[in-house]
């Protein structure tokens, strides 16, 4: 495993510095484990907002946005107030950035490609798939990773526990590593030779023309993208991407395509993008059916022991449900005689609908809003689910001219996602 304590600068003492680097040294196990030393830039939103910094050797200055809560002020002159100081400072120096949706989230106006080579999807704030598309709509090449920040000290095992000042689950970073020492890791980082999961160990490999994750090459033709995954779950997508939209769905084969009498009602939802605060979106509700009986009642993907199946009837269910980014739902067992008649009605503060079962026989009932962003999935199951690995290729027939990022997206039937770094190819349109 690999890891780093990032601590928000403006609180790092001198002394606690040097303990950081004292530790970081003396934790350091080829082989076994390989700390990074590091530190969390956390100057406010408009200033640059929190960009976690990591450094390739046991030493390094320390360098913060400002001694707000540092009483001793004899190295203040090293501090750096704006990103744009963080980035004179590093730029082509041997330092690895990653942008951060923290409690100051990264302002994406400002990125420094020589340093800022990583950019966050997931931690116990939210899934912010938002902060990697808008990093994309901006043209920034980056890897994808996922990480923490649960202030728990449980690095890849972090949960939001009642939720008093995070969301979700914390997720992991997958590196790809001829072997387990720093120096492999300094390269795969700025080789962006990752991939991000919702804390699940997925198996991930995504690549163009042979050319894996993270790279950028230029395509003599169209793009030919590979991928491969090992799911710790039945897989429900897997999704081909190109920039902000997604090209191909990978067709997976349920191992028993028999509708079964087994209904997901799913959603996910954010109220704005940022940290787990703003992200919160409350789905306190209920659902009631109309001509058809329940049998049997559980929780889908559910965070924390606050959430979940209050109670439930033969013809109502209620809930309590907190999402960020991430998906949340319940899973309905209806009588025989009755899984293809009748209504169902949902009911919650973000969104309400009533769709007929009949209506749900050959696909899902899907209604989505924008500002904020919610989603809610209505699905029969089927009576056996999909495998839980998959592998093949896609073609994309159109790349457009210029620069074509290409990545994987996952989603597993228990919730689970993953996400891979993009393949960056460079298209000149005459093949």
């Amino acid at each position: 495993d690999v890891g780093s304590h990032q601590a928000n600068c403006y609180m790092v003492t001198a002394p606690e510095w040097e303990e950081t680097e004292s530790v970081t040294h003396g934790m350091h196990e080829p082989g076994r484990f390989v700390p990074l030393l590091g530190v969390e830039w956390s100057a406010l939103t408009p200033l640059g907002g929190d960009r976690n910094v990591y450094f390739p050797g046991d030493q390094a200055q320390l360098r913060r946005c400002s001694h707000e809560f540092v009483a001793d002020l004899g190295d203040i002159d090293t501090d750096l107030p704006h990103v744009g100081d963080l980035h004179a400072a590093y730029r082509d120096q041997d330092v690895v950035i990653a942008l951060h949706v923290g409690g100051r989230t990264t302002n994406l106006r400002w990125q420094e490609p020589s340093v800022e080579r990583l950019i966050e999807v997931h931690s116990t704030h939210a899934t912010s798939e938002w902060f990697m598309l808008e990093a994309l709509e901006r043209g920034y090449k980056m890897g994808v990773i996922a990480g923490s920040d649960g202030v728990d000290g449980r690095p890849g095992a972090s949960h939001p526990g009642h939720m008093a000042v995070r969301n979700v689950r914390g997720g992991l970073t997958a590196f790809a590593l001829p072997e387990l020492t720093r120096d492999a890791l300094w390269t795969a980082m700025r080789e962006r030779r990752c991939y991000a999961t919702t804390g699940e160990r997925i198996l991930l490999e995504f690549e163009c023309d042979g050319h894996p994750y993270g790279t950028e090459y230029t395509a003599a033709g169209p793009p030919t993208n590979g991928f491969r995954v090992e799911g710790t779950a039945p897989l429900d997508t897997v999704e081909v991407w190109r920039d902000t939209h997604k090209l191909y769905d990978v067709p997976l084969e349920a191992s028993d395509p028999t509708p079964s009498n087994a209904f997901r009602i799913a959603w996910r939802g954010a109220s704005a993008q940022g940290n787990w605060r703003q992200s919160r979106m409350v789905w306190d509700g209920h659902l009631r059916l109309d001509g058809a009986r329940i049998t049997n009642v559980s929780g889908y993907a559910f965070d924390t022991p606050d959430e979940g199946v209050d109670d439930w009837t033969e013809t109502v269910v209620n809930w309590r449900s907190i999402t960020a980014g991430d998906w949340d739902g319940v899973v309905l067992e209806l009588d025989r005689s009755s899984s293809s008649a009748g209504r169902l009605d949902f009911a919650t503060g973000p969104m309400t609908f009533t769709v007929p079962l009949d209506d749900l026989h050959e696909r899902p009932f899907v209604v989505s809003a924008t500002d904020p962003s919610r989603t809610v999935r209505v699905q029969r199951l089927p009576t056996g689910l999909p495998p839980a690995s998959c592998r093949g290729s896609f073609v994309d027939p159109d790349p457009h001219p210029g620069c074509n990022a290409y990545w994987l997206r996952v989603l597993q039937h228990d919730g689970a996602q993953a996400w891979s770094s993009p393949v960056f190819a460079t298209f000149d349109g005459a093949g």
